[in-house]
């Protein structure tokens, strides 16, 4: 994989939250380098499959509706039924 990427600056970047995206090739060789595995970098099928997945499990939760505007009135009227019944 890190064949695919060149370093314009002769593989010396330094990688930190301001500049790690400038250099891919420096980014993936310091992955490896704390203990990144090759076999955890997806293929693009892989990808193209989580990303399917992903806007699946999306419109499921798009499926469930929570009326949260009812739920909260009917929650306030019994609270405020009981405080009524405390004061009386």
């Amino acid at each position: 994989m890190q064949e695919h990427f060149k370093c314009s600056y002769d593989y010396t970047c330094k990688m930190d939250l301001s500049n790690r995206r400038f250099c891919k090739r420096c980014r993936l060789g310091k992955c490896f380098q704390i203990g990144m595995r090759r076999e955890y970098i997806l293929s693009d099928d892989e990808r193209a499959i989580k990303r399917q997945k992903i806007i699946e499990n999306r419109s499921h939760a798009d499926d469930v509706y929570f009326d949260l505007d009812s739920d909260l009135e009917i929650n306030s009227s019994r609270h405020s039924a009981s405080i009524c019944g405390l004061l009386a």
